[in-house]
């Protein structure tokens, strides 16, 4: 069997084939181009990291040397191009005494009607500031009359059927700013942290391209966000469901010009769960803790991220250190 498998792999036109498939899905996974079908490509990149390894182990157990080394290597420039789109820090920062900000981004439609299991997730979580996205008016009739106990401040944009949005925070909000994109709102509040410190908390939700509801490019969405951090002089904590993977070219180039590190270290390989929701944060924070929050049935409703100000902010122009991002 083994032998039979091999002489077909060890023919030029396999060969050849395999190569140029390889070349293409390595291609459009880390470059930058811009088309639809790269970025349907890109998506799954975990995936094709994943097959390329299995493919040189097989490869190597068939002794095919050549496809083996193109294999491996293919796979460790997925390996670090993802790393690189991740939270890139080596080690976990230290835990200072510091004051900690610890967030936390529900997308209701995922629940269903599961309210009971939503509240006792922020109950035990308790986070400081809650953001909530895609939300119906039997969901807003059931957070009026729950979280008002765990948030004495608020605000939210209600609207007829879905996508209404808002913030509940146990620290004073200050300023309230609507960005519409896509005739969806997105709220950006700033909030009087612990020592007074001030924090930019923007909720974003871009509707997935695939859905065809609007002509506009995911970059000309995300240059509306940009517009608005340009004005901004704070830290800042974006949160939400962006429809996009962190690895896409659209969200790299976006954290690039507002300087906003990734949360997330990884994917859960094991899992092949592609992440859509995010939480960026600028570099006057570190990140000292992410995790996904799911309900029954390991349903996957969120994020909740913990953050604590750097002992030594860096300078915003110098904050990033990525090579491969800047194309």
């Amino acid at each position: 069997m083994l032998s039979r498998l091999n002489r077909i792999v060890d023919t030029s036109a396999v060969k050849i084939v395999y190569l140029t498939l390889v070349l293409i899905v390595v291609s459009a996974c880390v470059m930058p181009f811009e088309s639809q079908y790269t970025q349907l490509i890109s998506e799954f990149a975990v995936v094709h990291m994943i097959a390329l390894l299995l493919f040189g182990l097989i490869f190597f157990i068939l002794n095919q040397r050549q496809l083996m080394i193109w294999s491996m290597l293919s796979c460790a420039v997925l390996c670090i191009y993802l790393k690189d789109a991740s939270n890139n820090n080596l080690l976990l920062p230290k835990i200072h005494s510091g004051p900690k900000l610890s967030t936390m981004h529900i997308n209701v439609s995922s629940a269903a009607r599961q309210y009971d299991q939503v509240y006792h997730l922020i109950e035990s979580r308790d986070p400081d500031i809650l953001s909530i996205q895609e939300c119906t008016p039997d969901w807003f009739q059931y957070f009026e009359a729950t979280l008002h106990k765990l948030y004495p401040y608020y605000t939210v944009i209600e609207q007829p059927i879905s996508f209404a949005t808002g913030i509940y925070s146990k620290y004073p909000i200050s300023t309230i700013d609507t960005i519409m994109v896509d005739r969806i709102s997105n709220l950006s509040v700033s909030i009087e942290a612990a020592n007074h410190s001030e924090v930019q908390i923007l909720n974003t939700y871009l509707m997935p391209q695939a859905t065809g509801s609007s002509t506009r490019s995911a970059k000309d969405k995300l240059n509306v966000f940009t517009d608005h951090l340009d004005q901004i002089d704070r830290p800042v904590i974006n949160l939400g469901d962006f429809n996009m993977t962190y690895w896409s070219r659209d969200i790299l180039n976006y954290r690039l010009k507002n300087g906003l590190e990734n949360s997330r270290r990884g994917v859960n390989v094991t899992r092949l769960e592609v992440p859509y929701d995010h939480i960026f944060f600028s570099r006057e924070f570190e990140c000292i803790g992410l995790q996904d929050l799911t309900i029954a049935d390991e349903v996957h409703i969120g994020l909740m991220g913990t953050f604590q100000l750097r002992t030594m902010p860096e300078k915003k122009e110098d904050s990033y250190s990525s090579k491969l991002l800047r194309f």
